[in-house]
């Protein structure tokens, strides 16, 4: 047994080495962390070479074994605020600080204080486990920069914008959003279409949501039925997914508000029948009393004419698109003063044009006409562009003059 003993205690210290070798290869093998432990008069029990490294570098100091860590620090503000950290690590709390520290160059550390606990249970001191944060602080800035670029980016954007996770819950939405639908981006979050719209409308949206997801592709669709807060918005939706770095799903929509120009389509629309009823009346009405209008354009020659001038002559309306071609139509005898009077009229010598004058019908031989016309519209050097006029029908009152 006592050779078992003796061997036994002969074993111990080797371990013991070996372990401790492991330890210190493990706390030096760490290329940015700073390790080392002071007792409670603040003195070093350790350090690793790293933090030898900075001490010199950012207050040529050089750590010793033994020596009092504070003494170490030459900047008044960075030694008051160490031992305060230390002090409540000393006081058996367990805690972390992000804080600068340097003289010439300053760089910020994010620290860890552990208490150092004897066999009683009793403080022997503290370790602390520091690492320099520059580069994660300053991507992070960069970041938050970025952050509050798009913010007011979006926020300045008349374009409704929102950003939904996989489960259509609200993780984003920008002001026109919050002006339209009547909730701020803090209320939003977290919840879906079903906590804030009608469920008729929610479920339109969700339906849409679901069909960009399952596809993963775009989709637009046009909402002309989105109620909202008593008032009726008329919205192009664009809708699509995308995934953030992590690999988050997510669907972002963007939304146009088209309610006035859907307004303006449906008065149009209401106008141009309008127009059309009127015409139709019109045309009723021409033919009634045996009229008919017709519209040159001066400097081509080209005529548009009612249906009722195609009636009344029996040609069909291809046939007589210029004036030329209605010429060519008129007695031998009238076609001069016919002529004569509208040339009188475009170079301003009479207020209207008007003429007396026979024209050859398809079916019917010659047909007596009164034609009535006058300028409608100037080009910026006051020639004129555009001649409208009426013909009426004067066959009948003619051959009763001549019997």
């Amino acid at each position: 047994m006592e050779t078992q003993n003796t061997h036994s205690d002969t074993m111990q210290p080797a371990t013991d080495r070996r372990a401790a070798i492991l330890l210190q290869s493990s706390i030096e093998g760490t290329d940015d962390r700073i390790i080392f432990a002071v007792d409670t008069n603040y003195c070093y029990l350790y350090f690793n070479s790293l933090h030898s490294k900075l001490m010199h570098l950012s207050y040529g100091a050089a750590a010793e074994q033994g020596a009092n860590f504070l003494d170490c620090i030459t900047q008044d503000n960075d030694r008051v605020k160490t031992k305060a950290n230390l002090d409540l690590g000393l006081s058996g709390a367990v805690h972390t600080t992000v804080q600068e520290y340097g003289t010439t160059i300053r760089k910020y550390f994010e620290t860890r204080y552990h208490p150092i606990f004897g066999d009683g249970n009793e403080i022997l001191g503290v370790t602390v486990f520091s690492k320099n944060i520059d580069e994660r602080l300053a991507a992070d800035m960069a970041l938050h920069g970025n952050d509050e670029r798009f913010n007011a980016f979006m926020d300045a954007s008349p374009v409704l914008a929102w950003v939904k996770d996989a489960d259509g819950r609200y993780v984003y939405v920008n002001r026109a959003w919050e002006n339209v639908c009547g909730f701020t981006c803090e209320e939003v979050i977290g919840k879906s279409h079903y906590d804030m719209f009608p469920f008729d409308l929610a479920e339109r949206l969700r339906q849409s949501d679901l069909e960009v997801q399952i596809t993963d592709t775009s989709s637009e669709v046009t909402e002309e039925n989105f109620d909202i807060r008593g008032r009726h918005y008329c919205l192009d939706i664009f809708k699509f997914q995308f995934r953030t770095s992590s690999g988050q799903r997510l669907v972002g929509g963007i939304a146009i508000d088209i309610t006035r120009r859907k307004e303006a389509e449906t008065s149009l629309l209401a106008s141009e029948e309008a127009v059309k009823k009127n015409n139709i009346q019109l045309e009723f009405a021409l033919q009634a009393a045996h009229m008919t209008w017709w519209e040159m354009d001066v400097a081509s020659g080209s005529v548009i004419s009612s249906e009722a001038r195609t009636r009344l002559l029996g040609y069909p309306p291809e046939q007589i698109t210029q004036q030329s071609d209605f010429i060519a139509l008129l007695h031998p005898d009238d076609s001069d003063r016919m002529v004569n009077a509208m040339k009188a009229h475009l170079n301003g010598s009479t207020e209207k044009y008007e003429a007396e004058y026979r024209v050859l019908s398809k079916m019917d031989g010659y047909k007596w006409c009164r034609d009535i016309g006058r300028i409608v519209k100037w080009d910026a050097n006051g020639s004129p562009v555009t001649v409208t006029g009426i013909v009426i029908d004067i066959t009948a009152s003619k051959r009763k003059e001549e019997e």
